[in-house]
């Protein structure tokens, strides 16, 4: 199944939400502001200590298979759109303006998971608003989750439609970044990427395998598939070269053409082998 996503296009994300949705702005901040992001989260105790009080309410909402956290750890922001700051305000304060997604590490029951979120600028006194994103490591940018999480959803309904129940995604997991030559590798290449989201239907985990390419329109083209838990996205195979048979016969000579002695004036003179 195929569906082409911009990365502008922002909805609600979960059946989990904190908080009220907006829209998304430009899916790619510049160097200056991501720069400055990366201060004012260096440097901001108590948005650090609200994001990870988050993350682990969003963990034991999220992950099933434990509830148990053994340590919390906020990793870097991503940022998302033209974030803005106050003017005139020392320090690095918080943006009043744009998006970014923030992301918790945790450790629990001998396993390492991520919870993510979405942190919205604004102005109020109580500093940027957080919602709930899916879980686990997705590359993909809201707006694209949200389409990414549909068609998942399509792609398993339309496998069984004996449950009535809806497809609910649970946990993302990054498989690997497609190269120049079609293989999957560790290196992004800026030629799109692989996930395996998994499925909570009808008492069944279900693994839904994502493809993302860029369509180059600032969007996505997005491809899900069913697979076996942990299977290898697809690899495109080099093109074979048919290598010549020495036993076998050589082919005939093609029959060289008249002299031009011969020609009149209508007959056309093939191409010379």
């Amino acid at each position: 199944m195929t569906y082409k996503a911009l990365t502008l296009f922002m909805a609600p994300l979960l059946a989990v939400p904190l908080f009220a949705a907006l829209c998304a702005g430009p899916a790619q901040a510049q160097d200056a502001q991501t720069k400055t992001l990366m201060q004012f989260a260096a440097n901001n105790a108590g948005f650090d200590k609200k994001v990870e009080e988050t993350g682990r309410i969003l963990y034991r909402q999220q992950i099933e298979n434990c509830s148990t956290v053994d340590r919390a750890v906020r990793q870097l922001p991503t940022p998302y759109g033209n974030l803005r700051y106050p003017p005139d305000v020392p320090g690095f304060p918080a943006p009043v303006h744009g998006l970014w997604a923030e992301h918790v590490k945790i450790l629990g029951c001998g396993k390492l998971w991520q919870v993510n979120m979405l942190a919205i600028g604004r102005e109020e006194k109580d500093g940027p608003m957080l919602m709930a994103l899916l879980p686990g490591e997705t590359k993909a940018d809201p707006g694209t989750q949200r389409t990414a999480e549909r068609m998942g959803a399509t792609t398993i309904r339309k496998a069984d439609s004996s449950c009535a129940d809806d497809p609910l995604a649970t946990y993302t997991r990054l498989l690997g970044y497609k190269q120049l030559d079609g293989s999957v590798g560790k290196k992004d290449a800026k030629e799109g990427w692989f996930e395996e989201w998994t499925y909570r239907f009808c008492q069944k985990t279900i693994p839904i395998q994502m493809a993302f390419v860029p369509d180059g329109r600032d969007g996505y083209e997005i491809k899900a598939r069913l697979t076996e838990v942990g299977a290898s996205p697809p690899v495109a195979k080099p093109p074979v070269t048919p290598v010549a048979d020495p036993a076998a016969p050589k082919a005939p000579e093609a029959p060289k053409p008249p002299s031009a002695s011969l020609l009149t004036t209508e007959d056309s003179v093939p191409p010379a082998e």
